[in-house]
């Protein structure tokens, strides 16, 4: 027993340093200082911040498949308000993967892809630090 709720803390800690990395990254990945330059001399997101939000957006979505797939009913897992700002996190990212980096529209849904996975993983760091400070109650 308490090596498994050692685990359930360990995977916690870890997942709030991901949605602490993640929200870093966004933020710097906005200041001009740290972005790129293309051959056009336009502003690009810088490559390091961009590999960042890729493994955390790795995690989160390990994290979310890992739940469904131990979920008992996956009808109710899908109706849980918190998998589905998980989900609303996370599917902009793909989204934004099918999308031709070149074109106009591209570029707004960069900037709606960003607001849309802020807005929910502040959410989920405040939820997330609830949990773990219950979890670290109880163990």
């Amino acid at each position: 027993m308490w090596a498994a709720t050692c685990c359930v803390q360990i995977v916690a800690l870890i997942s709030i340093l991901f949605v602490v990395a993640s929200m870093i990254g966004l933020t710097l990945n906005t200041m001009p200082s740290l972005q790129g330059r293309d051959a056009d001399n336009n502003s690009v997101d810088n490559v390091h911040l961009v590999n960042l939000e890729a493994a955390c957006i790795g995690w989160f979505t390990l994290e979310y498949v890992l739940r469904l797939w131990a979920a008992p009913s996956k009808c109710q897992f899908f109706k849980g308000a918190l998998n589905a700002i998980d989900l609303l996190a996370i599917l902009p990212y793909y989204v934004s993967l099918g999308l031709d980096e070149s074109s106009e529209s591209a570029d707004h849904f960069h900037d709606v892809k960003r607001l849309v996975q802020v807005v929910p993983q502040l959410s989920l760091a405040s939820l997330r630090g609830h949990l773990i400070a219950h979890q670290f109650r109880l163990g």
